[in-house]
C-alpha cells in the first residue's frame, strides 16, 4: 500500500506526452519548498515535433521513473497526447516492486487506468506546468495536503432526491481518453465504482456520442455514482443542440438510482482538486450537497 509522502522523499518529473515548451523550474522550486528531493527525467525537456521527444525517449524516461527504487512519486509535466503511443511497451514489474504515486490528468488518464488495473492507486491532479501560477495556487495547496496527510474532503453543492452514503473506488478521468481505452489492455472498468469524467474542447454532440459509447458498452450500468468535473470550452451545434450538458448526461445515464454530482472542481481549469483514483472513497449525499471523503492512509 502506498503511503503519504514525507520530507526527504524523492519525486521525479517526466514528460510522456506533449512537448513542455516552458520552464519546469517553478515546479522544481515548489516541490523543494515542500522538503522533497527533485529529479528531472533525461528527456523531460526534449522536443520531437508535437511530442516531448521521440516515442523511444519518452518510453525510456517513463520506464526509468517507474522502475526507480528510491522514487516515491512521479509528477507529469503536462498532458496533450502521446502516452497511449508508448503505454503498451511498458514493463510494470519494477513499478510493482517499488510502487509510487503517479500525479497528472488529461492524457495521463491512460496511465491511471492501467496502474489502477494493477491494484495501485494514482492521483488525478495538477501537473508540473501548473505549479507556480497564481491561479492554480489553491489546487497545488490541496495536492500538497493530500500528498503529505493522505486525507481529503471535498464538498460540492447539489440538489439530490435522497440522502445516502456510497462507498466505492473512484475510476475515470478525461472522457475522450476513457473512450480511447475501450477494447485495449487498459480498458475502463466501472463495475461497482464511482465514475469521474471531465473533458475540454469538445462539441456537445461529440460528448453525446462518447456517453452513448459508454452506455452501449455497458459501462454506465455498473456504476454506483457519477461525478462530473469541468467540461471546458464545450461548443454547441448549429442549430443548437436540444439539451444542455447536464440534461444530456442525465438522460443518457437514465438511472434515477445513481446520484450524479455536478460541478466537481477537477479538470482543465485552475480549480483542479487532486482526486485519488483506485482507492476506496466515501460519498455522502444529502439533499443539498455531496461530500467526498478519501484517505491514502493504510
Amino acid at each position: 500500500m502506498l503511503k503519504p509522502l514525507l520530507k526527504g522523499d524523492r519525486v521525479v518529473i517526466i514528460s510522456p506526452a506533449g512537448f513542455v515548451g516552458s520552464s519546469l523550474q517553478p515546479a522544481i522550486d515548489v516541490l523543494k519548498s515542500w522538503g522533497l528531493e527533485v529529479e528531472v527525467g533525461k528527456y523531460a525537456r526534449s522536443q520531437k515535433g508535437y511530442f516531448a521527444g521521440t516515442d523511444g525517449h519518452r518510453l525510456e524516461d517513463l520506464q526509468w521513473a517507474l522502475d526507480h527504487p528510491k522514487v516515491k512519486a512521479i509528477l507529469f509535466a503536462r498532458g496533450g497526447y502521446g502516452t497511449s503511443r508508448i503505454i503498451d511497451q511498458l514493463n510494470f514489474n519494477g513499478f510493482l516492486k517499488f510502487p509510487k504515486w503517479l500525479i497528472g490528468f488529461s492524457d495521463i488518464t491512460a496511465l491511471h487506468l492501467k496502474v489502477n488495473q494493477l491494484g495501485v492507486p494514482t492521483i488525478h491532479g495538477p501537473m508540473a506546468l501548473q505549479f507556480g501560477k497564481k491561479e492554480y495556487a489553491s489546487s497545488i495547496e490541496h495536492l500538497q495536503q493530500l500528498l503529505f496527510t493522505g486525507l481529503s474532503t471535498i464538498n460540492v453543492k447539489g440538489d439530490f432526491k435522497e440522502s445516502q452514503t456510497i462507498q466505492a473506488d473512484i475510476t475515470g478521468g478525461n472522457l475522450s481518453l476513457l473512450i480511447d481505452s475501450m477494447a485495449t489492455p487498459n480498458e475502463l472498468n466501472t463495475r461497482d465504482r464511482i465514475l469521474f469524467i471531465e473533458d475540454i474542447g469538445e462539441g456537445i454532440y461529440k460528448i453525446d456520442r462518447m456517453l452513448m459509447h459508454l452506455k452501449r458498452a455497458g459501462k454506465l450500468e455498473e456504476i454506483k455514482a457519477l461525478i462530473i468535473g469541468h467540461f471546458t470550452n464545450i461548443s454547441d451545434t448549429s442549430p443548437a443542440y436540444h439539451q444542455t450538458l447536464y440534461e444530456l448526461i442525465e438522460s443518457t445515464l437514465a438511472r434515477p438510482d445513481v446520484p450524479i454530482v455536478t460541478h466537481f472542481p477537477a479538470g482543465h481549469e485552475p480549480e483542479n482538486i487532486a482526486l485519488p483514483l483506485g482507492l476506496p472513497a466515501q460519498l455522502e449525499i444529502s439533499p443539498t450537497k455531496a461530500k467526498l471523503k478519501m484517505s491514502m492512509r493504510s
